[in-house]
C-alpha cells in the first residue's frame, strides 16, 4: 500500500518542481559603439561602419541608422555614401534602450584630372598701348 500512494506523490512532487522554474530573464542592451568613429570619403565613394550592441548575447540586436546631413551622406544598414564636400555625423541607434554611437564624416571635393589646356589664340600680335583678352580652356 506504501508503495501505491509514494509513486503518485513522487510524481506530483516532481511535477511542482518542474513548473515551479523561473523563466529565462531578457537580456537588455547596455550600450553600442561604431567602428570607426570618424570617415573621411571622397564624392562618391562609400564605406560600411560597423555597430557592435553590448552586451553581445543581448536579446535585440537591432540597431537603426541616420545621418545627420542626408545632402553629404547618406547611410543604409551602415553603408555610408558620400554625395557632396562637406561634413555630417551618422548615427547608430539600439533599438532596447536607445543608445547611440555616432561617426563623424568628412566628404571631399572629387578632383578631376587635367587633360588638355588650349588657348583662344595660339598668336597674338600686339602694338605698345593696345590689349586683347586670350581665353584658356581647361578638359
Amino acid at each position: 500500500m506504501k508503495n501505491k500512494i509514494l509513486w503518485p506523490l513522487l510524481g506530483v512532487c516532481l511535477l511542482l518542481v518542474a513548473s515551479c522554474q523561473k523563466e529565462p530573464q531578457p537580456v537588455k542592451v547596455t550600450g553600442i559603439t561604431v567602428n570607426p568613429t570618424s570617415l573621411s570619403l571622397t564624392e562618391g565613394d562609400s564605406a560600411d561602419l560597423t555597430a557592435t550592441v553590448s552586451p553581445s548575447n543581448a536579446d535585440n540586436q537591432s540597431v537603426t541608422w541616420d545621418s545627420n546631413d542626408k545632402s553629404v551622406a547618406t547611410v543604409s544598414n551602415g553603408k555610408v555614401t558620400a554625395l557632396k564636400a562637406g561634413s555630417t555625423s551618422i548615427t547608430v541607434k539600439s533599438v532596447d534602450g536607445g543608445f547611440t554611437a555616432s561617426c563623424a564624416v568628412t566628404v571631399v571635393a572629387k578632383t578631376v584630372d587635367v587633360s588638355s589646356v588650349t588657348l583662344s589664340k595660339s598668336e597674338l600680335t600686339l602694338t605698345e598701348g593696345e590689349s586683347e583678352t586670350i581665353t584658356a580652356t581647361v578638359k
